[in-house]
């Protein structure tokens, strides 16, 4: 009987141990399974990642190409064979999206101009780089050049017929891998297929000691396979890895994410500690309670394996098991791995389309949800974008933890300042975006204001009153585009004209992305032309004494010739270059040519005093002098026969500054004149405070004076009052006889316009004296001649 017994208690002993251990390995391996098919979908998310990172760099390299191998002149060089200006034009497109290199081969494959000098040929790529050019955007192309991994696109250069191909690259390297990881969170190596199917690393973002290894293992042919997700031994540590092509049509490179294992499977080591825990508590229990417990312990572990099966699917739903034996607390270890996992992949979803910093929507969010309304609704749609001017000096003067909560009550503030369904974005650091289905001209505009006039109003931050300069830029569909990048592209035009007409709210205006791109086109240009001299020119305007006609001088103009574009205003081209941070530059060269155009004409004899136009960002400069000097100095002309033309309006921001550094270049000996007299707003202030030498009376005010009084009584007082004061008086736009008449009549001292003469080139200045029946000076004589930089006559 007691032999019974003990067969019997072992006999159920046994069925427990077996039941738990088939029942708990099921679970154990179902959750496992689950576990490691969740991270090889996050491998698989990286993956698609990766596929829209080269799809986007792919996007930009074919529209960067698209619009090098369209342009006229680019196409004329190679045409010519000129070898400078195609290297030029590509290093320009290449800093444009800051590629690896541009290279223009011919129809063969062999290098004409490449701003990496090592790439040479690409006889071996181009065929199947240019067999279907317009799959190339939807398809990128990665290939090893000279053992380097490029992402590339390639073009063909028509002329009518195909004379060249441009390729534009860049560079599969650490920083492409590092941008990587930072998009999808998950380490990836860059690899490299060779000769014999083997590859090398060209980038990754694992440990040293895991990257060695990697190393190691992708140098046996055969060890990497393509497309299925896998566990690898990296020194000592189990990683994931998932490896993909970059190239849809080559092998070249391969792209491979991983995931460390112990840090993929924490959830499940853990389940299976506890598992194994409650397995030895239920073998305990088991002896004393035998095949009942074994009967009750059967219904939970179907419901584990549900769930396990559940998970495996993508469902966490929490697993219902009432009690508090070892299989409820088993269901609730389980249901708290996978609300973890489920946790994760919301964040990581939220921190795809969501601002960090106010939970606000990003760019991408916003473009997907102004599609999204056009498609869904009549095609009418407002996106307003607005940009806080000041948020750079809070950051830089309280700290970036102030300038953060600034952007957050920014932020709070525009949101509670529109409708429920209207949507509120930030899409840059200063930049906010609101978007509206109401595509009615009149309610966006008015919904721009407020907005505007809401942060222009001020807001206190930890006891701080900070006020900003908003200003917004506004584009309705359908008129101005059916689609959220065209919407979005017109909204910043608009935004672009409010900074130019000082205005706070501006609705985008057909035909300006071209005046637009016009002026970023020629800022580029301009720059070149500057540094270079290529294309730039000075014209000469002739200037005469009032009392007797003699020769005065000349005022110098600055003129502009482009190769393509032909002639451009100096209206267009000389705010552009203040803009553009260039003025001192042109400055500069202009200062160069025109001393040494003096110096031919001195040695002709005509001793004239040349003057130039500066601005304020020149005068506050304190290297002018020292620049000015040694070009003096260089074609021997002494400082007194320079004068420096400054605008009034350049003097009003800071006028003690600039009279500190007038008083230091006259005490050199170079003197100065104040230009376009009486249009600025603090004439006399400026005639008491900074010591000028000349006074010129802007054509505003010549135009008339013959015919009306007023405009005589104010040209009068203006002679009047410079000669008190020992300055020389200079009337522009002087076109009419009446007009001369009337200097004369005042004893203005002289007088300049197209009744004295149009501009002329520098040759024909000596002639122009000639031919007008003007004395020139004998060589020695220091007759006043005036030049400039000035923009027009």
């Amino acid at each position: 009987m007691h032999s019974f017994r003990r067969r019997i208690l072992l006999l159920v002993v046994g069925l427990v141990i077996v039941t738990q251990s088939v029942t708990l390995f099921a679970v154990l391996a179902r959750t496992s399974a689950a576990v490691e098919a969740r991270a090889a979908e996050r491998l698989a998310y990286g993956g698609a990642t990766v596929r829209q990172l080269i799809g986007f760099r792919n996007g930009q390299l074919a529209n960067a190409v698209s619009v090098l191998s369209a342009d006229f002149g680019f196409r004329e060089a190679i045409a010519s064979g000129d070898r400078p200006t195609i290297l030029s034009a590509i290093e320009n497109q290449r800093d444009r999206i800051e590629a690896g290199f541009v290279a223009v081969f011919d129809p063969d494959g062999t290098v004409v101009a490449s701003t990496a000098p090592q790439i040479t040929t690409m006889r071996d790529a181009l065929p199947r780089m240019r067999a279907d050019p317009d799959d190339s955007r939807q398809h990128p192309h990665a290939m090893l050049i000279d053992g380097h991994a490029w992402q590339l696109f390639v073009a063909p250069v028509h002329a009518p017929e195909t004379i060249a191909w441009v390729a534009m690259g860049f560079p599969l390297d650490e920083a492409f891998a590092r941008s990587i990881r930072e998009l999808s969170g998950i380490d990836v190596s860059l690899l490299a297929r060779g000769p014999a199917a083997t590859e090398s690393i060209v980038a990754s973002t694992l440990p040293p000691a895991a990257r060695a290894a990697l190393g190691e293992i992708v140098r046996t042919p055969g060890r990497i396979a393509l497309g299925d997700t896998r566990p690898t031994d990296l020194a000592g540590d189990t990683w994931l890895t998932f490896v993909q092509r970059l190239d849809t049509d080559s092998a070249d490179a391969l792209v491979a994410l991983h995931e460390s294992g112990d840090e993929a499977l924490a959830a499940y080591y853990d389940l299976r500690n506890t598992v194994v825990a409650i397995g030895g508590t239920a073998l305990l229990v088991a002896m004393l309670v035998g095949l009942r417990l074994g009967r009750l312990a059967t219904r939970p572990v179907g419901t584990l394996m549900q769930a396990a099966r559940r998970i495996e699917g993508g469902d966490y739903a929490d697993i219902e098991i009432g009690g508090q034996d070892e299989f409820a607390r088993l269901a609730a270890t389980m249901n708290t791995m996978q609300r973890g996992i489920a946790d994760r992949e919301r964040k990581l979803s939220h921190a795809a389309f969501h601002d960090a910093l106010t939970g606000l929507p990003n760019l991408a969010l916003a473009q997907r949800h102004i599609d999204a309304l056009l498609a869904a609704g009549r095609g009418a749609a407002a996106v307003v974008v607005i940009e806080t001017q000041g948020l750079r000096d809070v950051s830089a003067t309280f700290g970036h933890a102030l300038a953060d909560r600034t952007v957050m009550e920014i932020a709070g503030r525009l949101k509670l300042n529109v409708r429920s369904d209207d949507l509120v974005a930030r899409i840059a650091n200063d930049r906010f975006l609101a978007v509206t289905a109401d595509g009615q001209v009149k309610p966006a505009m008015a919904l721009a204001a407020q907005l505007c006039t809401l942060l222009r109003s001020g807001l206190e931050v930890d006891g701080l009153k900070l006020v900003f300069d908003a200003v917004a830029g506004v584009a309705i569909a359908p008129e101005h585009g059916d689609n959220a990048g065209e919407l979005l592209s017109r909204a910043e035009v608009a935004l672009n004209d409010c900074r130019e007409a000082a205005r706070p709210v501006t609705l985008y205006v057909p035909g300006r992305d071209a005046r637009v791109r016009r002026r970023i086109e020629l800022g580029a240009l301009l720059r070149d032309a500057i540094a270079s001299g290529e294309g730039l020119y000075l014209a000469y305007q002739p200037k005469v004494n009032v009392d007797d006609g003699t020769m005065a001088g000349v005022e110098t103009l600055a003129r502009w010739r482009h190769a393509d574009l032909g002639e451009v205003s100096p209206a267009e081209f000389a705010p552009l270059a203040e803009q553009i941070g260039a003025i001192r530059d042109l400055t500069r060269w202009v200062a160069g040519e025109a001393i040494r155009q003096l110096a031919q004409w001195r040695a002709q004899g005509l001793s004239f005093d040349v003057a130039i136009n500066v601005s304020a960002a020149d005068i506050l400069d304190l290297g002018l002098g020292d620049e000015l000097l040694a070009l003096l100095r260089r074609h021997d002309v002494p400082p007194a026969a320079l004068v420096l033309e400054i605008t009034e309006s350049a003097l009003v921001n800071d006028a003690g500054a600039a009279a500190r550094n007038i008083e230091l270049l006259q005490a050199m000996g170079v003197r100065f004149a104040i230009d376009d007299f009486g249009t600025g707003h603090s004439s006399l202030s400026l005639l008491q405070r900074l010591p000028f030498d000349e006074l010129k009376i802007d054509r505003s005010f010549l135009a008339h004076a013959h015919e009306s009084a007023d405009d005589r009584k104010i040209v009068a007082s203006t002679i009047e009052l410079a000669h008190a004061i020992g300055m020389k008086v200079v009337a522009e736009g002087v076109e009419l006889e009446a007009s001369m008449q009337l200097l004369r009549e005042l004893r203005c001292d002289v007088a300049q316009g197209f009744l004295v003469s149009r501009p002329v080139a520098a040759t024909e200045i000596p002639g122009f004296c000639v031919k007008a029946g003007i004395p020139i000076p004998s060589p020695g004589c220091h007759t006043p001649v005036s030049g400039s930089i000035a923009a027009s006559s």
